[in-house]
């Protein structure tokens, strides 16, 4: 699996506020969605202008991105780097309370 998803899934992260800002991530054959807690009016523009995005549809605080490649190991990359920020902002809560 090359870098490029990991690229994919992290100007996603970006551009959807970071970690903090989605609620869920499910994806299916082409599409992923993501349900956010807060509209970022840029996100569609900016997640249409990467690389392997066919389309984005958004809808209040949902995201339907078309991918022309396999979505999912554009899923599996955002999972590690959602996983990577929220073990980091557990780790930094641990170590603010010791």
């Amino acid at each position: 699996m090359g870098n490029k998803y990991k690229d994919y899934a992290q100007d996603i992260l970006t551009a959807v506020g970071g970690v903090e800002n989605i609620v869920n991530v499910s994806y299916d054959t082409v599409r992923m969605t993501i349900h956010m807690h807060h509209a970022i009016p840029s996100t569609a523009n900016e997640v249409t202008q990467i690389d392997g995005v066919a389309s984005v549809d958004e809808n209040e605080t949902q995201l339907v991105i078309v991918f022309n490649e396999e979505v999912k190991y554009v899923y599996q990359q955002l999972q590690l780097l959602m996983d990577d920020a929220k073990h980091q902002e557990d780790t930094n809560h641990d170590a603010v309370d010791t």
